[in-house]
Order: C-alpha cells, then sequence, then structure tokens
C-alpha cells in the first residue's frame, strides 16, 4: 500500500507532464500556441507537473491513507 501512494505523485506529475507539453508544443495556431518555443513549452508543462506532484503529495496521499486505514480498520471489525 505504503509504495503505491508514495508513486502517485509520480504519475499524476508525469501524466499531466506528457500531456500539458503535448498540447502546448503542437497546440492549436487560434490560439497562438505555435508562436510558443519547445523551451517555453517545456517550462510549462513542468511547472504545472511539478505543481500537480505536490498537490497530490500533500492532499490526496493523506486522504487516500485515511480512507484506507478507515476500510482495513472496519473490514478487522468486521471479521471479529
Amino acid at each position: 500500500m505504503e509504495q503505491g501512494l508514495k508513486a502517485l505523485p509520480l504519475f499524476y506529475g508525469m501524466t499531466i507532464f506528457i500531456n500539458l507539453f503535448s498540447i502546448v508544443h503542437n497546440g492549436p495556431s487560434y490560439l497562438y500556441l505555435d508562436e510558443i518555443q519547445w523551451w517555453a513549452s517545456l517550462l510549462i508543462a513542468a511547472t504545472f507537473g511539478i505543481s500537480t506532484s505536490l498537490a497530490v503529495w500533500y492532499f490526496v496521499i493523506p486522504y487516500k491513507r485515511k480512507v484506507i486505514k478507515a476500510k482495513l480498520d472496519s473490514h478487522k471489525a468486521g471479521k471479529l
């Protein structure tokens, strides 16, 4: 359980990074995304990816840990 929770920010952050880089780098010209340099696209995607990882680390993981612990405790109490 702990290994999965520790890997969660990496998975979320990398997903946001890859998707956002793809959108910003190869985006539509009517949004003027074709004028953004590749390094700016990389910087934007990295910023949002790291921000997402931090948000998951500080908000989602403690919540999920609490939910999983409550379910395990209720499951154990039901067996007794």
